[in-house]
């Protein structure tokens, strides 16, 4: 877990055509532009407590790095990115409030949701604790859309 001062430090940005996340003078993430298939976005109901709009990065179908959109330098880079793409990539979920997601390029399938949630069917007596109490174990799937990029 980063430190306070760490995530102060923190900056996502341009360079040698990889999107690059640094933590102080630490490389966190290194993606080579060409490798993204696609860019999507995605919001959770945890806002004011911690971030909940993360901008994805997928270069295959198993393989996706999410970022905040909050980190510094995101605006910039996107535009940068967008440039380099010859698409605009912007992201739109900025006033949700719940779980939603949003594929931003390629083109012939922004706008369209880029994950299902699919909920396990709980088989224990703990399981169905969990998910009374909301914790119930979910996991991704990429939509039909997300899934046509690959």
């Amino acid at each position: 877990m980063a430190t306070l001062q760490e995530q102060a430090a923190t900056k996502v940005f341009l360079a040698d055509k990889c999107v690059v996340l640094t933590q102080g003078s630490k490389e966190v993430v290194r993606i080579p532009i060409d490798n993204i298939k696609l860019i999507g976005e995605y919001t959770t109901a945890n806002g004011q407590v911690v971030d909940d709009w993360f901008i994805v990065f997928m270069t295959s179908e198993k393989d996706w790095t999410q970022i905040s959109q909050y980190t510094p330098g995101m605006l910039e880079m996107l535009q940068e990115l967008g440039a380099h793409l010859e698409a605009e990539i912007i992201g739109w979920l900025a006033y949700s409030t719940s779980w939603k997601t949003n594929i931003i390029w390629p083109q012939q399938v922004a706008g369209q949701e880029m994950w299902d949630a699919i909920s396990q069917v709980p088989t224990t007596l703990i399981d169905r604790f969990k998910k009374a109490l909301g914790l119930g174990n979910q996991h991704l799937v990429l939509t039909t859309a997300s899934a046509s990029v690959f």
